[in-house]
C-alpha cells in the first residue's frame, strides 16, 4: 500500500513551490508570487485555494478584472467559499456592479453572517448611501476579529472619505502592523496628500 515515492516527491515539490510564492508576497514581491500561483493553477486545476490566492494578489496590484472574473470562477466551484469574499465585494463596489454586490451580500449574509468578510461586504454594499453607516459594519468587522487586515482598510478608506485622514491614518497603520501590503501604503500616501489640501485651505482660508 502507499503512495509511490514519486508521487510524494511531486507533492512536495509542489508544496516547496506554494511556500515560495508566500514568500514572494510577505517581500511584496507579487508578479513572483502571482507567477508561481499560476504555475501551480496549471498542475491543480481548478483547486479554489489556489484561485483566491491568485484573486487576492490580482486585487493588491490593480489587476480588478483579472481578480473578478477568478472571484467567480471560485464561487461557481465552491457556492459557500468566504475567504476573500469581502475583497471581491470591494472590487464589484470599485466597478458599480451593484446587482452582482447585492447578490453577493445576500449570499454571505445566509452563510455566516457573523463573519467579519460579511461585515466588510456590508460597509461596501452601504457605503455610496451612506458612508458613517458603512463604517459601523468596518469597525463590527474588527470587533469580530481584530486581525482581518482589510477591515483596516476599508474603515481607513472611509475615514478618508469622511475626510478624517488623521483616523485614516491610525487604520492603515493597524493594517501595516498586521501584514504590510501595497494598499496600505498607498493609503498612507492618500492621508498625507488629504492633511496636506487640508492645511493649504487653512492657509488661504484665513
Amino acid at each position: 500500500g502507499g503512495k509511490p515515492p514519486g508521487d510524494f516527491l511531486d507533492a512536495q515539490r509542489w508544496w516547496n513551490r506554494y511556500v515560495e510564492a508566500q514568500c514572494c508576497i510577505a517581500s511584496h514581491d507579487y508578479k513572483g508570487g502571482l507567477d508561481i500561483y499560476l504555475e501551480l493553477m496549471q498542475r491543480f486545476p481548478n483547486n479554489v485555494h489556489i484561485l483566491l490566492e491568485i484573486a487576492k494578489v490580482e486585487t493588491i496590484i490593480g489587476k480588478n478584472e483579472e481578480a473578478i472574473m477568478n472571484f467567480e470562477k471560485a464561487r461557481l466551484i465552491d457556492p459557500n467559499i468566504m475567504t476573500y469574499m469581502d475583497e471581491y465585494a470591494i472590487l464589484l463596489k470599485l466597478k458599480s456592479d451593484y446587482t452582482k454586490l447585492n447578490k453577493l451580500v445576500h449570499d454571505m449574509l445566509h452563510i455566516d453572517p457573523a463573519r467579519p468578510e460579511t461585515c466588510i461586504a456590508l460597509a461596501a454594499f452601504w457605503e455610496r448611501k451612506d458612508e458613517r453607516k458603512a463604517l459601523t459594519y468596518a469597525e463590527k468587522s474588527l470587533r469580530v476579529d481584530d486581525r482581518h487586515i482589510t477591515g483596516y482598510i476599508m474603515k481607513g478608506n472611509l475615514h478618508l472619505s469622511l475626510n478624517r485622514p488623521d483616523l485614516a491614518v491610525t487604520d492603515f497603520r493597524g493594517a501595516q502592523e498586521l501584514r504590510a501590503d501595497l494598499r496600505s501604503y498607498q493609503g498612507f500616501g492618500a492621508c498625507l496628500s488629504s492633511t496636506f489640501q487640508m492645511q493649504r485651505c487653512t492657509i488661504h482660508c484665513t
